[in-house]
């Protein structure tokens, strides 16, 4: 991680703030803790999904037994789309958002785990961000960076995980046989 960190920091001036880690199939109860102490404030998860898992809500604190934490988001439905139309996936994404929550996220791409947008996709939200603000009916839909939106959710997020094996997975599997 901080070779990754340090890698970004060198050659795009930036530096990380958020752990993105979607497709893991078991997520270690000291994650927080390793987040925390490589700089790391922030968590994006998508499996467990609801129907494997369930959690105080989509945004929480997560805390490690050390009590570092991060806050974290677990992504709605998935964290691509080969779809060139996007309004669906925009409302599954608000429906979920949790009242305690003034913003969410919606993920958009092409690829396994992740890919990056098309120009048409990119197009699409746009025109979409548009309509929004001509009509004033929902959200507008802006590119942020992920640590901004998070940045934001955390001065109004209360719900807290402390137990260490709350996001295993592969527990929860094994115990279901």
């Amino acid at each position: 991680m901080l070779l990754g960190k340090a890698y970004m920091q060198e050659h795009l001036g930036v530096e990380p703030r958020v752990a993105y880690c979607v497709d893991s199939f078991g997520h270690a109860g000291t994650l927080p803790q390793i987040f925390s102490k490589c700089g790391l404030d922030y968590y994006v998860f998508m499996r467990p999904g609801p129907h494997e898992k369930e959690l105080p809500t989509q945004a929480f604190w997560w805390e490690a037994l050390d009590g570092s934490r991060v806050l974290t988001f677990r992504i709605t439905g998935s964290y691509a789309s080969r779809a060139t139309v996007h309004e669906p996936q925009i409302e599954t994404a608000l429906s979920a958002k949790p009242e305690s929550v003034e913003h969410t996220m919606c993920f958009f791409g092409v690829g396994n785990h992740g890919g990056g947008p098309t120009k048409v996709q990119i197009e699409d939200i746009q025109s979409i961000s548009r309509w929004a603000r001509k009509t004033s009916t929902c959200a507008s839909a802006r590119r942020k960076p992920i640590s901004t939106r998070l940045s934001r959710t955390a001065l109004r997020c209360r719900p807290s995980l402390t137990n260490s094996s709350t996001m295993l997975w592969a527990a929860i599997r094994s115990s279901a046989r």
